[in-house]
């Protein structure tokens, strides 16, 4: 029984540790490219396939490690996720707009 509970508490500490990573990339600014992105700052091989990915290699992986990075990259993510819904309302605002030119008299 005891080595079970150091088992079970040695992953609950492992997880826990990874908490702060998996709230980096679990947000909806993260894209593929932010993880391709990851891969080559930490030298992770994380796979980027929804079908074959899963929490185990995330927690295997040296990302975990780099904590630094991860945050710039989710950081840089929620940034771009900013200008892409200003540029989509830019575009919803102008849609529906025409512009007409006439002759400028001098």
């Amino acid at each position: 029984q005891v080595r079970a509970f150091h088992d079970l508490n040695a992953t609950l500490d492992a997880f826990l540790n990874a908490l702060p990573f998996l709230e980096l990339f679990c947000k909806p600014s993260i894209k593929a490219r932010h993880w391709v992105e990851l891969n080559v700052a930490t030298g992770s091989k994380i796979p980027l396939d929804a079908e074959v990915m899963n929490l185990a290699h995330v927690l295997d992986s040296p990302a975990l490690g780099a904590l630094n990075e991860a945050t710039e990259i989710s950081e840089g993510a929620d940034e771009e996720l900013a200008i892409e819904l200003s540029l989509g309302d830019l575009k919803e605002h102008w849609d529906h707009r025409a512009l007409s030119f006439a002759a400028f008299k001098s």
